[in-house]
């Protein structure tokens, strides 16, 4: 049931974050929140479609991958480009090479992510405790 509506989530999600109104973008990405992957709403549109079938794109299969393999590469794989390309997109902004780690933690949407989803968790612990994270 949880593969179900994470599925169904995820679908309606990836269709709003397509979406030329920032609110239906932001609701798209809290779907993606629910699930605590809410960079998938930045790595999407300028990660995987602008690479999309290349070795840059880290929501391609590899040939001969198996799907566990893929989606915890992926997985990760997606955040790590992410944060390159928040990374990047802040040198441009403070025409710097090297970004102050303030600078990261305040401006970086991964960082933000990163502390929404901790945020979420804790609430989760606080109003429901450990059986809560029990599989």
């Amino acid at each position: 049931m949880w593969g179900y509506l994470s599925g169904v989530n995820g679908l309606a999600g990836h269709e709003l974050i397509h979406k030329r109104n920032d609110f239906d973008k932001y609701l798209g990405m809290t779907t993606y929140t629910k699930m605590l992957y809410s960079h998938f709403f930045l790595e999407h549109g300028s990660g995987h479609h602008r690479n999309v079938a290349t070795p840059d794109d880290a929501a391609t299969a590899r040939k001969g991958e198996s799907f566990y393999c893929f989606a915890v590469r992926s997985a990760l794989l997606g955040v790590y480009k992410t944060w390159e390309r928040e990374t990047s997109r802040l040198r441009i902004k403070y025409n710097r090479e090297q970004v102050p780690l303030i600078v990261q933690v305040t401006e970086n949407r991964i960082s933000w992510f990163t502390a929404l989803h901790i945020l979420i968790l804790a609430i989760i612990l606080n109003v429901f405790g450990w059986r809560a994270f029990k599989w």
